[in-house]
């Protein structure tokens, strides 16, 4: 297979079972034997960093884990996190997690080494063994992932499921959870699993359909809030480097105090908006959308009269899933989408743009003086 044959097969296999379980099936192994080790996990403050789609993912960890724990994350870039982060914060009570699926992301190493030396715990989840990352971090979990092509998905989904699996082994330990909760909490799991499997099975139509409308469009916005923030920033992501078309991507409620002024009546908008909190005030503005003619396209579990009536595409993704699950879910439409797009302008999605842009970059490091 070519490399854009291999992102599609990347794709679709988040519908399989065997990648989901790989990943659960290590994760599970690795912090056992961290939180048997473990002198004390009472941490009175948790940071997670990375770049790109690992910085997404811990976007959407923090929701998780603050919501298990009770302790407050902040998911932080990771070059920034090591040169502005003050020490003094980064004492033994604090956990920095560091997520790298090459665990050689050198600005994700730097953030790990230089918590460890202001006195925090570092762990760090990366794919590759043996990687820069398991030298530095003081533990190393691995996620059962495969770095097959530069642009991730299928590794995406395995740094959600460790954060998912960190925040509930975490609240257990400290025992703020009974067996029943964390049996739920592993059965939300499994259930987001049927429904993406249901999905690639059963629902690709109509993101092929989505790309027939949307294909000569000139960009692409979307729109997500609390734990789905970051489910939309990794699409937008993938919009650019798949697609290789413009993206705008804002949390929802700050894109109606701004950027709504980029809106047009062709470029459509992706709404995240599950069953839960935000609901009404996603209708707020969907309702903006139909009012002044922006195409908008929602991806739901609720099954919403109200919703149908202002929207103009609905990926209705069936299942009782809680919403602090449901970026386990909504991250292959998207994707898939992105893929569709690219093979509809007819660009190749698993390409750069500038093939010479990363060994351009590097010679120009190096060519600097000191």
């Amino acid at each position: 297979m070519n490399d854009a044959e291999i992102l599609l097969a990347n794709i679709l296999s988040l519908g399989k079972h065997a990648i989901w379980q790989d990943c659960i099936d290590h994760v599970e192994d690795g912090l056992h034997t961290w939180l048997s080790n473990a002198k004390d996990v009472n941490f009175r403050r948790v940071y997670i960093v990375g770049c790109g789609t690992s910085y997404y993912a811990a976007q959407v960890g923090k929701y998780i884990i603050e919501n298990l724990t009770h302790v407050p994350v902040e998911a932080h870039q990771a070059f920034a996190f090591s040169i502005y982060t003050d020490p003094a914060l980064l004492k033994e009570k604090t956990l920095v997690i560091g997520v790298s699926t090459t665990g050689n992301t050198e600005s994700v190493c730097n953030a790990l080494e230089f918590a460890r030396h202001s006195g925090a715990v570092t762990l760090a989840f990366t794919a590759t063994a043996g990687s820069k990352i398991t030298e530095i971090s003081q533990t190393t979990i691995l996620t059962g992932g495969r770095v097959t092509v530069a642009v991730k998905t299928e590794t995406y989904l395995q740094s959600l499921i460790c954060l998912y699996l960190l925040g509930l082994h975490l609240a257990n330990t400290l025992g703020l959870l009974s067996s029943g909760v964390v049996e739920d909490w592993h059965n939300q799991i499994h259930t987001a699993e049927e429904i993406t499997h249901r999905f690639i099975a059963e629902q690709q139509d109509e993101i092929i359909r989505l790309a027939d409308l949307y294909c000569s469009t000139d960009m692409v916005f979307l729109v997500g809030t609390g734990p789905n923030f970051g489910t939309a920033k990794e699409a937008s992501l993938k919009v650019v480097e798949i697609a290789k078309m413009y993206s705008v991507c804002q949390e929802m409620e700050d894109f109606f105090h701004g950027y709504d002024r980029e809106l047009n009546g062709t470029s459509p908008m992706f709404f995240i908006a599950p069953r839960g909190r935000a609901l009404d005030r996603m209708l707020d503005f969907l309702t903006f959308n139909r009012k002044v003619g922006v195409p908008s396209i929602v991806l739901t579990n609720e099954d919403n009269p109200d919703i149908k009536l202002v929207a103009n595409h609905v990926i209705l993704l069936e299942g009782q899933l809680n919403e602090l699950f449901t970026p386990l879910v909504y991250i292959a439409p998207l994707y898939l989408f992105s893929y569709r797009m690219a093979v509809k302008r007819g660009v190749d999605p698993s390409a750069r743009r500038f093939p010479g842009i990363m060994a351009l970059k590097v010679r120009y490091r190096d060519s600097e003086p000191n």
